[in-house]
């Protein structure tokens, strides 16, 4: 695969049927195209697990089990039955684009969910476009956006959906 570029593209929540359906159907011409040139997988989903685990376990290529991360609201203190908040940020598992990124391959990470930011990635990094945190507000405390972002694309359509 050398010289090939990757994209990856996460659709939180859509259902596949629809997806497939309508890109058949026409309604959807960018990802049908991207269908018909790639590969288009459904994701065997932690959720059974709890809902904090799938996008943590993607962006590290690790299970629960390795990362520590299930359920973000609540979660047992270790070695007690005590609940306590823990939050995405407190992964200790690096995202895979790192990895690739120390490996002097480019990458483009936009508004990937439960991703922090990275410090010296060899790419672009956007943050908080369209994800919020649990609370509807900014995960990271103060946006991460560049403003050339805001001027081609505009504000995120569901910017106040929470």
């Amino acid at each position: 695969m050398v010289g090939k570029k990757v994209i990856a593209i996460g659709l939180d929540g859509a259902e596949p049927a629809l997806i497939k359906k309508w890109s058949q159907q026409g309604l959807l011409p960018n990802l049908a195209r991207l269908q018909e040139k790639g590969v288009l997988r459904n994701l065997q989903s932690t959720v059974d697990i709890a809902n904090g685990t799938t996008w943590t376990s993607i962006n590290s290529a690790v299970t629960p089990a390795e990362h520590g991360m299930v359920y973000y609201h609540r979660q047992l203190k270790t070695g007690t039955y005590q609940i306590r908040t823990k939050k995405y940020h407190e992964n200790v598992c690096e995202p895979f684009w790192t990895h690739l990124s120390r490996q002097g391959k480019r990458v483009a990470i936009f508004d990937v969910p439960t991703s922090t930011a990275q410090k010296e990635l060899n790419g672009i990094q956007v943050l908080s476009w369209g994800t919020r945190g649990e609370d509807g507000k900014d995960p990271y405390g103060v946006p991460n956006v560049p403003q050339e972002v805001y001027e081609k694309f505009g504000r995120h359509p569901f910017e106040h959906w929470q």
